[in-house]
């Protein structure tokens, strides 16, 4: 499913319960937690990412996921409000033990550059690190300029702008199998 004006859409119809939900309103970050255990790294993940952040660690949801590199950790970060409304729109359509997953997320991770999908006016990108973002189609050329001119590897039809880019290369799976175990579910938590 994916939420789109306000509600939730069947995306995948034979994919597993998962939500994928706007990445504009999720900072997914990797973030260093060399510690022994899931509890340690739970305790230290708000130091670890104040610093990175605009708002108040109170204000914010963070989640820990999967590990992407040894000792290194995909976060994610959402302001409650926008949780709650997520929340509340997945329970209403009978959804509220969906796993809630970003949708930059459901790209497969490239093995260098960008992976990268545009349509609706947004582009939706996943970096080599396991990271990804959402940025409205007019501000990808700009944003790829900032990351240093990533490789670009198409997932979609349409092209990413004017930007040098490459189809993605077969294989990867598809978004039913990449959500079927989310590298982060916002769902965990309070």
């Amino acid at each position: 499913w994916a939420l789109s004006g306000g509600r939730a859409i069947i995306a995948e119809p034979d994919g597993p319960a998962t939500v994928l939900v706007p990445s504009e309103s999720v900072l997914l970050l990797g973030v260093d937690l060399p510690l022994g255990s899931h509890a340690k790294r739970l305790a230290a993940l708000p130091f670890a990412v104040e610093d990175r952040i605009a708002d108040p660690l109170e204000s914010v949801h963070l989640v820990l996921g999967s590990e992407i590199a040894p000792k290194r950790y995909l976060v994610a970060v959402v302001r409650h409000a926008v949780m709650r409304e997520w929340v509340e729109i997945a329970e209403a359509e009978g959804l509220g033990q969906a796993a809630l997953v970003p949708d930059a997320l459901a790209l497969p991770v490239p093995d260098e550059g960008w992976s990268a999908e545009t349509g609706e006016g947004r582009v939706l990108v996943r970096g080599a690190d396991g990271t990804g973002f959402a940025v409205p189609a007019a501000l990808v050329g700009q944003a790829w300029e900032a990351a240093g001119r990533p490789r670009i590897w198409n997932n979609g039809a349409v092209p990413i702008g004017e930007l040098p880019q490459e189809p993605r290369p077969a294989g990867g799976g598809g978004v039913a199998e990449r959500v079927a175990w989310p590298a982060v579910d916002l769902g965990q938590g309070a």
